[in-house]
């Protein structure tokens, strides 16, 4: 729905998953009025450790620092 016609569902929405993907819908779905209630990363711990490194990029290239 929200690639579709740019509207968030309406309600309480949760989402879970892995990986940035997931961050990027969750940012997406709010800035459309979507009532994130929970957010569940399943992304294992070792997995955030390997992605430290490459995190000051990834914030340069986003939004969030915009």
């Amino acid at each position: 729905m929200l690639k579709m016609s740019g509207r968030a569902v309406a309600g309480r929405t949760v989402l879970l998953g892995c990986g940035p993907l997931l961050l990027l819908t969750a940012r997406q779905l709010a800035n459309a009025g979507a009532n994130i209630v929970g957010l569940l990363q399943t992304t294992s711990p070792v997995d955030f450790l390997r992605a430290i490194p490459h995190l000051p990029a990834a914030l340069r290239s986003t939004a969030l620092l915009k």
